[in-house]
């Protein structure tokens, strides 16, 4: 049943050894939060590593020094093999570095998360607590954080899919100034939503090994796969989209209907 461990590169031998077992076993191994050099992160990458979750949060850092090649960013910026998590609240990732990390990895190596929690889908709770530390409900309703370190101490988030998967449409359908690159050209609907696609749902499972004929059930949209469908109306103007669900399937049930909701 496991199919995704955190494991960081900050422990030198101890971490590779344990990448290496899960790889062995088919699980996949992601480091988060992680103060790993460059030449760690690459050397974890060469025992399998997979993927960076919540890629830019955390203390997840880089480094501007020649030592030791830099920081985790800049390993895995550089490195093709590995995948990127982006929490695509819009918040946890400024949309300018998600338009850098998207053209710096390519489409096919983001991975679209939500890190959301129970607060997302909780109506009437604004104040919580987890693990002993206090949560707030932004007024907006857009985010949570730790209560008394508004606004940068985030506190996982209250995104679902769906917003997520529209504000990708929406960042990348309107030019952009970046950080890292001076400038991304707007795409035009038709290239974004399979690009929103990709990142939504296909490179988790590639990352996962359960694309194509590696999985013969699902991952993939095919005959004699799993019917794992949602169906959509795109609203908007570049830019500016938003998606309405109106059905979801699961296994070729029909879970979700807009019309009876």
């Amino acid at each position: 049943m496991i199919k995704l461990v955190n494991v960081v590169p900050d422990y030198g031998e101890t971490s590779l050894q344990l990448i290496g077992h899960l790889t062995d076993k088919g699980i996949s191994a992601g480091a988060g939060h992680t103060k790993a050099t460059a030449d760690q992160v690459k050397m974890a990458i060469d025992n399998g590593l997979g993927y960076c979750i919540h890629f830019l949060n955390g203390p997840t850092g880089g480094s501007y020094k020649s030592f030791d090649n830099g920081g985790a960013v800049e390993s895995i910026l550089r490195d093709d093999r590995i995948y990127v998590e982006l929490i695509l609240d819009g918040l946890h990732v400024n949309s300018k570095y998600v338009r850098d990390v998207i053209g710096r990895k390519g489409i096919d190596k983001v991975m679209a998360v939500t890190d959301a929690m129970f607060a997302s889908q909780a109506k009437g709770v604004t104040d919580f607590e987890m693990n002993g530390i206090p949560g707030r409900l932004s007024e907006d309703g857009r985010y949570v954080y730790v209560a008394g370190k508004k606004p940068l101490t985030l506190f996982s988030s209250v995104l679902t899919m769906d917003v997520a998967f529209s504000n990708l449409l929406s960042f990348l359908t309107q030019d952009t100034d970046g950080v890292w690159y001076r400038t991304h050209k707007a795409m035009s609907l038709e290239r974004a939503i399979p690009a929103a696609a990709r990142m939504c749902a296909t490179n988790a499972c590639s990352m996962l090994r359960m694309h194509g004929s590696e999985d013969p059930e699902t991952g993939s949209i095919e005959e004699g796969k799993w019917a794992d469908l949602v169906v959509a109306d795109i609203e908007g103007q570049p830019g500016n989209y938003r998606i309405g669900i109106q059905m979801v399937f699961v296994r070729g049930n029909e879970v979700y209907s807009a019309a009876h909701a």
